[in-house]
């Protein structure tokens, strides 16, 4: 779903019915970081959390760069579980976890990982080093 409101960001513009689909995905991906993390914490799971907060490339240079990191870790280890927020969205609950992990827009991209939260551009290596020490991931291929 996230990948087809990226595309139709682009492709349709900030239509009325994009803008819809694209608040009702953000309360989806709350609603399952928060159920994803209580099961992990009470089954004993691994599970690794990554909150990105981000907005257009016209405010910020790196997000969508940043956005490719993600990607890229997401893709390589199964465990990893990464919820995309626009900073900029009209929704309550967004805006609850702005004030919460208190994100400026000028810090953009943000990331929150195991509670502590990481302003800009943030490389490959660097995340997946850090991901590996909090939450002991490996890879998929092992």
């Amino acid at each position: 779903l996230g990948r087809k409101l990226e595309w139709g960001e682009k492709n349709l513009g900030k239509t009325e019915t994009v803008s819809y689909l694209k608040k009702y995905y953000s309360l989806l991906q709350i609603k399952d970081y928060l159920l994803t993390k209580k099961i992990s914490e009470r089954c004993k799971t691994k599970a690794a959390f990554i909150l990105y907060f981000y907005t257009t490339k016209d405010y910020c240079s790196l997000c969508e760069e940043e956005g490719l990191v993600l990607s890229a870790l997401r893709d390589k280890y199964e465990a990893l579980r990464v919820y995309s927020f626009d900073y900029s969205i009209d929704l309550s609950a967004v805006k609850a976890m702005l004030q919460i992990y208190k994100i400026e827009d000028t810090k953009l991209p943000a990331l929150v990982i195991d509670e502590d939260v990481l302003t800009g551009f943030r490389s490959i290596e660097e995340l997946e080093s850090r991901i590996k020490d909090s939450f002991k991931l490996e890879d998929a291929a092992s």
